[in-house]
């Protein structure tokens, strides 16, 4: 699927829109045309514990995020920071992803049908941390 949105090309790679009934809540991997060096990720919010497990692994602008698992490789390099991280919250169940956060008011109105600011969260990867989704 290909949005044309504030002169921004959005391809969405991949979704699980068709899992979770409404598209606009769905964590998602997209490029943008011109971008090849960034994928944007839309991941569910994590709870406070989540949050709190993961906190010692975020950088500056970085967000922690969660997608169900075979939404992204096992491979991926954008959770190998997450892996193995076994706290009180975390759920064996969720992929976790480390992104960073999208500020850009251009790429947040661009995308803005393709996330729910409540209950997810926009980020980017490198590309290259992302091999292999929508392949």
């Amino acid at each position: 699927m290909t949005q044309h949105a504030h002169h921004l090309e959005i391809r969405t790679l991949v979704t699980t829109a068709h899992e979770c009934g409404e598209g606009r809540v769905c964590p998602s991997v997209h490029e943008v045309v011109g971008a090849p060096d960034r994928l944007w990720v839309v991941s569910k919010r994590p709870t406070t514990h989540e949050h709190a497990a993961f906190a010692h692994l975020l950088d500056d602008g970085e967000i922690l995020g969660w997608m169900p698992p075979g939404l992204l490789p096992d491979a991926c390099e954008a959770v190998a920071r997450t892996r193995g991280t076994a706290r009180p919250g975390v759920h064996p169940d969720r992929v976790y992803v480390i992104s960073s956060q999208v500020i850009d008011e251009v790429e947040l109105i661009a995308f803005a049908n393709l996330w729910d600011p409540e209950r997810e969260q926009l980020g980017t990867v490198r590309a290259r941390a992302l091999e292999g989704v929508g392949a």
